[in-house]
């Protein structure tokens, strides 16, 4: 398995592990209307998209068990604000990876 199936099997495991309550709620306080939800699906299918060219993931890091384990902790214990700013703080790092990639790709 690689490390990007890795990283697409765990999200869809944090994604099952929330509540749908969770899942449903606004991934920030700005008005924004995607949801939490949203945002794993967004991350699920970029990771897709990368398997599918067989691309690598080089800050393979963002998404390592244990700070995917913390990101559960964090939810479980921490209040809405700290649950939106670890999201978006994952989100935001998956996005670079994935802009530095493309950069090394052209």
């Amino acid at each position: 398995m690689t490390q990007i199936r890795n990283a697409i099997c765990d999200l869809l495991d944090v994604r099952n592990k929330l509540s749908k309550k969770i899942l449903k709620q606004p991934k920030d306080n700005d008005g924004s209307f995607f949801t939490i939800d949203d945002c794993l699906e967004n991350a699920i299918h970029i990771l897709e998209e990368l398997e599918k060219k067989e691309e690598t993931v080089t800050d393979y890091k963002t998404w390592s068990i244990r700070k995917l384990k913390s990101f559960l902790k964090e939810i479980e214990h921490g209040g809405q604000g700290t649950q939106d700013l670890i999201l978006k703080d994952q989100i935001i790092q998956l996005i670079e990876s994935k802009r530095k990639n493309d950069e090394r790709g052209k």
